[in-house]
């Protein structure tokens, strides 16, 4: 049993490699993500958070999670916008999050002698043939089970994402929940990663290699620490000033929607057409 409270003070509050034991008694590390690597542990962390009881087929209920995911890597159904299959993508960013994460550049799922799922971690070698070539070979250096796949992919998820929660919600209900977000929200958007280190560059004062060096939990708690605070007194402004009349909260800067910088060119060309009569 993995005990993220434990963890978070020994190691990710500190921004150190997390250890764990695997039943070989080999000790891995599993490193924080650090800013600079950001965007691409975003686009492949999604290969740890399947769920694959969701789907609701009793066939995919009864796999291990390491047999679904070595089953997703076999479809070769191709995304077009991608131009690569579904089961290339899965395992892509499989391969990366072990790649960011463990330091580990060689890994696949496989069968062991019991016929179960593991995923196998190789050192690659270079040697010379009998006819005197170089090739390359693989040695194993370790293998993980199913179970110590899905706690090390906690712990990842944890070690990472600062409001991550993997208490489990009922698909229909956070379909609902994130409806009622999108209302909430409405009128704002999502600003860019370029933005968000902008606006922690401008207000932490560091240099960008130092923050590219950061890790992500501490960039995002640091984020979310300058925009509560900065709303927390621009809505005391408005509240308390006499001058304004506050009919709905006001949104933030940083989080109200772009603007097209020719919009004030396009209304004065529309009222000159209205003008000449056109």
């Amino acid at each position: 049993m993995v005990n993220i409270d434990l963890l978070t003070k020994k190691y990710f509050s500190k921004g150190e490699p997390c250890p764990y034991k695997l039943k070989s008694d080999i000790e891995i590390l599993i490193y924080p993500i650090l800013v600079k690597d950001y965007e691409e542990y975003d686009s492949c962390k999604g290969v740890l958070e399947i769920n694959k009881n969701d789907i609701g087929i009793q066939e995919f209920i009864q796999m291990s999670q390491l047999e679904y995911l070595n089953y997703l890597f076999s479809i070769n159904e191709i995304i077009e916008e991608e131009k690569i299959s579904i089961g290339e993508l899965q395992l892509q960013m499989f391969k990366n999050i072990f790649s960011l994460c463990l330091r580990e550049d060689y890994v696949a799922i496989a069968r062991d002698n019991n016929g179960k799922y593991i995923v196998v971690v190789a050192n690659k070698i270079e040697k010379i043939d009998e006819n005197g070539n170089k090739v390359e070979d693989f040695i194993c250096k370790y293998t993980i089970s199913n179970k110590q796949f899905i706690e090390i992919s906690k712990i990842i998820l944890f070690q990472n994402d600062i409001d991550y929660d993997d208490r489990y919600i009922n698909p229909d209900v956070l379909k609902e929940y994130n409806e009622m977000l999108k209302l909430k929200y409405k009128g704002m958007r999502e600003p860019t990663f370029e933005e968000r280190k902008v606006f922690v560059l401008a207000r932490y004062r560091c240099k960008l290699e130092d923050l590219n060096n950061m890790t992500k939990r501490f960039f995002d708690m640091l984020y979310s620490e300058y925009i509560k605070s900065e709303q927390y007194f621009v809505d005391v402004m408005y509240k308390t000033s006499q001058k304004f009349d506050i009919k709905e909260n006001p949104v933030y800067p940083l989080f109200k929607p772009k603007e097209d910088k020719f919009k004030d060119l396009f209304m004065s060309t529309e009222s000159l057409n209205s003008k000449l009569g056109n």
